[in-house]
Order: structure tokens, then C-alpha cells, then sequence
């Protein structure tokens, strides 16, 4: 027996989400390691955004994560312990499923549209993937952790120098990666704002201000 959580009554903890299922319009059912399953009215959609609200990212830093490491859409949702996936992608809007893939130890194939999923603890699960694109997604949700990991040791080690892994900071450029999350914020505003102006000048507008130069840039010309 599933049980029932009314709209405005979902209340889990997210970074033990394994599981958004779409079931038809107005009823989803929803899997957690923590609280088993329940089933509720409200859309995947609605669902995976309460789940991004409980982090301290937004939807903005997950788009920016794939465009800074060129990676395939749909955006991932990767904060902490949760790894949210798209899955079953089907045409109706809002009712896409998407899985944790955190806890997923093994992928295998059971036909050429379905997979099967063995869990830490032991459970599977089997739904409509392909089994080489949930490979690829996993492995591109792993590079994101990997990223803001070593964005946040980059930080740590300002204030605590003798405690963060320096193995994790080998190539990684601190500066740079503040910089490019800058372009994408900044981009995505001149845009929503109709004046859009390529990453290149973005870039250079924001040297420039980091810089104290107080020049101001008129992009029609030609020098630029």
C-alpha cells in the first residue's frame, strides 16, 4: 500500500530522492531511501523544483555546470549526496520521471528501451532508459560533483590551508571557475533584458570591473 501526501504536504528529505515517477497527470509517485514510497498529485516538474529549492544552488548554477564542462542536456541537479537525472522523457510537459542516481550501483539492460538498476542496498528498479545513455549521464553528473568539489576545496584553502585535499586541486583553476560562472549570470541578464552581447565582451567587461578600469565599453564599435 502507497501512501497518499496531499499538495502542500510533501515534506522529505531530497538527498534521499531515488525516484520521481511519472504515473498519469495529478498523480506521481515518488520513492526515497528514507521514506519509502508515496504517491501525490504534484507534476515531476513541481517536485524537482522543491528539491532544487532545498539546496543552495538554483536552477541557473545547474544549467551553468553543463555549459561550463560542454556537457549534453537535460540539466542535471547535482547538490550534496542528490544526483537527480531526467528519464522517461515522454511528449506532456511537466510529466518527465527522473531518478537519484546516487545510489545506483549497477545499470544493465533489460531490452533496448528498458533498464535494470541495482541499488547499495541491495534493491533494483526497472524503467523505461537506455542503458548506455544512463551510463553517460551518471558519469556526467560524477564530473559535476567532481567540479564543485574542487570548487569548494579551491575556497577552503583561503581560510583553512591545512585542511583541505590538495589531490583535488591539481589543474583546478579557482579564478577561472568564478569567472566563468560570473559570464554565464551576467549573460543570461543582458539576455532576459533583450540586449544580449556575446560571452567574449561579458568576459571582458568583467575582467575590467574586477580591475578597477572604468572605461565604458561600447560593443557597436569596431575595435571590439
Amino acid at each position: 500500500m502507497i501512501r497518499y501526501v496531499p499538495r502542500g504536504e510533501v515534506e522529505i528529505d531530497w538527498q534521499s530522492l531515488l525516484f520521481i515517477k511519472n504515473n498519469r497527470p495529478d498523480d506521481t509517485i515518488v520513492l526515497t531511501s528514507r521514506d519509502g514510497f508515496f504517491r501525490t498529485p504534484l507534476a515531476p516538474k513541481e517536485l524537482v523544483d522543491m528539491a532544487v529549492a532545498s539546496t543552495d544552488k538554483t536552477w541557473h548554477d545547474y544549467h551553468t555546470n553543463v555549459a561550463i564542462l560542454n556537457l549534453s542536456g537535460p540539466t542535471p541537479v547535482v547538490s550534496g549526496n542528490l544526483q537527480l537525472l531526467v528519464t522517461e522523457q515522454p511528449k506532456r510537459k511537466n510529466q518527465t520521471s527522473w531518478v537519484g542516481v546516487q545510489a545506483i550501483e549497477r545499470v544493465n539492460a533489460v531490452s533496448e528501451k528498458k533498464v535494470r538498476v541495482q541499488l547499495e542496498n541491495g534493491m533494483e528498479m526497472i524503467f523505461r532508459d537506455r542503458a548506455a545513455r544512463l551510463r553517460k549521464k551518471i558519469d556526467e553528473a560524477q564530473r559535476i560533483k567532481y567540479r564543485l568539489m574542487c570548487e569548494h576545496a579551491d575556497l577552503q584553502r583561503h581560510f583553512a590551508p591545512n585542511e583541505f585535499a590538495v589531490s583535488m586541486l591539481t589543474d583546478f583553476d579557482g579564478h577561472e571557475s568564478r569567472l566563468q560562472r560570473r559570464v554565464r549570470l551576467v549573460s543570461a541578464c543582458f539576455t532576459m533584458c533583450n540586449h544580449p552581447l556575446s560571452p567574449e565582451h561579458i568576459r571582458k567587461v568583467i575582467l575590467n570591473v574586477q580591475q578597477g578600469n572604468r572605461d565604458v565599453f561600447d560593443f557597436d564599435d569596431e575595435q571590439y
